[in-house]
């Protein structure tokens, strides 16, 4: 798990209030993907007791069962996009700095946008 920008339009990116999301890749690029009820007062109660219903009535708990180990993939193997924010000294070079890091360790920048301060930034009271 990672923190990570995502499109409004993708199923974890259009989740809202209290639920939880998780998107699974196999091996063959097929994307799965599981909502559930999260964190809150309504969703965990409601998790508990729907769990202690299923427990009294004698009911299987929903746990996946498999006789064969889940092997998860190094998260060194995976790619991932980052929204990096930086606020540098406006002078000649600053940019190529950041850039010449991310050259060093085989990153690469999708797109840079670089802003002025407004003036009222540049104001102190």
């Amino acid at each position: 798990m990672h923190p990570a920008l995502l499109p409004q339009t993708s199923l974890l990116g259009s989740l809202q209030g209290a639920y939880n999301g998780t998107e699974l890749e196999d091996e063959y690029g097929v994307i799965s993907g599981l909502v559930a009820p999260g964190a809150g007062v309504a969703p965990t109660t409601d998790a508990v007791m729907k769990d202690l219903v299923d427990i009294v009535e004698g009911r299987p708990l929903p746990m996946p069962a498999s006789t064969n180990p889940l092997t998860l993939a190094s998260t060194q193997m995976s790619e991932r996009r980052y929204y990096l924010r930086f606020s540098v000294t406006n002078q000649a070079g600053v940019l190529a700095q950041i850039c010449n890091i991310f050259w060093k360790h085989n990153i690469s920048i999708a797109g840079v946008i670089q802003k002025n301060r407004s003036r009222r930034d540049l104001c102190r009271w």
